[in-house]
């Protein structure tokens, strides 16, 4: 009962951060209320009934988010490091999100502080404990060398049809951004 508890919790979190992220990028409340009206639906289709780690990320990786279009970027560097402390590959986003700060060395650098000194600390850890090749290998070898033989298996007509709306509706909003030259997204 209690994990229900927290995750409707997290559930109600995410759903505030994501309407306070598109309320930023849109200045739309009828935007905002969108996005958690599809949020609330589609966590569902997508195993959110179930408390997996998956569902904390979004509680560090929206308000990192938000901090990075507030150009907070220690800060929002910091929520993201925290999420890598969750899942490993939260590492992505914060490579990606490098991409745009790469003309500006400084902002770049107070983006990767947080995380460096997260990832060290972690190495440092798992080594003093003498689990550290355990540590690589499920992170590193497992995660790029077996894991994906495993997961091969190819979708089902299931899984089209649960990610075809909002695949449909991802790809007409960026066409409309294109089409209307407006800044929606993060600028370079």
């Amino acid at each position: 009962f209690s994990f229900k508890v927290l995750l409707l919790l997290i559930i109600l979190i995410i759903s505030v951060l994501l309407s306070r992220l598109t309320f930023i990028k849109s200045s739309n409340n009828l935007t905002s209320c969108l996005a958690v009206c599809f949020y609330s639906v589609w966590q569902l289709f997508f195993s959110g009934s179930v408390f997996w780690i998956d569902v904390l990320l979004p509680v560090f990786m929206l308000p990192g988010l938000i901090m990075f279009e507030k150009r907070k970027y220690f800060i929002s560097g910091l929520f993201f490091s925290l999420a890598v402390l969750f899942k490993q590959t939260a590492i992505l986003p914060i490579l990606f999100l490098s991409l745009y700060l790469i003309r500006s060395p400084r902002s770049l650098s107070l983006f990767w502080l947080p995380t460096l000194g997260l990832l060290i600390s972690l190495v440092w850890y798992f080594y003093r404990l003498g689990a550290l090749p355990d540590f690589l290998w499920w992170n590193f070898v497992f995660n790029l060398r077996f894991y994906p033989t495993l997961a091969s298996v190819g979708p089902t007509f299931t899984d089209w049809i649960k990610i075809s709306f909002p695949l449909l509706l991802f790809f007409y909003s960026a066409w409309l951004s294109f089409k209307s030259r407006s800044d929606f997204g993060i600028k370079l």
